[in-house]
């Protein structure tokens, strides 16, 4: 690959070759760090396959000890499923509006704090910086920007519901029963085992296209806010096989999250409810 670089880096004055070259050997590192998740994502998928090493390095060109290095270094592929791009993230909450005598105010509620929170410890451990953006009534979100999360059911995000309706497998719906989550190729309904006295619920994680088209968001949300917390939990428990299983792809699936009860409730399991299908 052929890098051009400009006759002012060359032959300009001192302060302008010294910003050119700043900037070019930015994009060079870029490209470089891109490149090597690349790389590095398509070793582990050939080892994944059931090739040695030894053959893999035969296949590619390169060192076995090389290989033993590129797998074992660097940043873990499966960040992508939070980061595409590696960046800061951006986890947005839907909020009601909750009236403190005249005062209204935008609250959250405590498994959508906790879904947060475990979230961040995640993206921590990725390195990735992490902040929340707590969206007031109506909802209206911004959802043209990388690297995002969303909580939040579609009754309080109703930009994300609009979205979320070009599924083609997963969706919410409602009827005079409540609301439930339905499967789309099939029709059957997931009704949360919670509106029955059951200390679990129900929810739907998504990789959705953002309205611009040009990138995608992170969604999650559950028919109560328990099921929000497990989404949540899900993800951070399942991050490389979420990502293994989808890379880049638009995706969706429905969870059951199961808590102890009571008003300090948490999530003690997570499972899968329906097949994580991607388009």
């Amino acid at each position: 690959m052929e890098i051009n670089i400009p006759d002012e880096a060359r032959n300009g004055a001192p302060e302008d070759r010294a910003t050119l070259a700043g900037q070019l050997i930015d994009q060079v590192a870029a490209v470089s760090g891109e490149l090597s998740h690349l790389r590095r994502e398509a070793i582990e998928e050939l080892i994944g396959q059931g090739n040695s090493k030894a053959t893999v390095a035969r296949m590619v060109g390169l060192d076995p000890s090389r290989i033993t290095r590129i797998v074992g270094s660097g940043v873990p592929p499966e960040r992508a499923l939070l980061s595409p791009d590696g960046g800061p993230v951006t986890v947005a909450l839907g909020s009601k509006e909750h009236a403190v005598g005249d005062d209204p105010s935008d609250m959250i509620s405590r498994d959508v704090s906790q879904a947060f929170n475990a979230l961040r410890q995640a993206l921590e451990r990725y390195g990735l910086d992490c902040t929340d953006e707590i969206v007031p009534a109506p909802g209206l979100i911004e959802l043209n920007r990388p690297n995002l999360v969303v909580l939040g059911s579609p009754k309080v995000l109703p930009t994300v519901g609009q979205i979320l309706a070009s599924d083609p497998n997963y969706g919410f719906a409602s009827d005079e029963q409540g609301r439930f989550l339905v499967d789309k190729t099939t029709g059957q309904e997931y009704r949360s085992p919670q509106d029955s006295g059951e200390t679990a619920d129900y929810g739907y994680i998504g990789r959705l296209s953002r309205p611009d088209g040009h990138g995608t968001f992170l969604y999650g949300a559950g028919l109560h806010a328990a099921g929000t917390n497990g989404v949540a939990q899900h993800i951070v428990n399942n991050i490389p096989d979420l990502y293994s299983a989808t890379r880049n792809r638009l995706f969706s699936m429905l969870i059951k999250a199961t808590h102890n009860g009571g008003r300090e409730r948490s999530i003690t399991t997570t499972e899968t409810l329906s097949a994580l299908r991607t388009r």
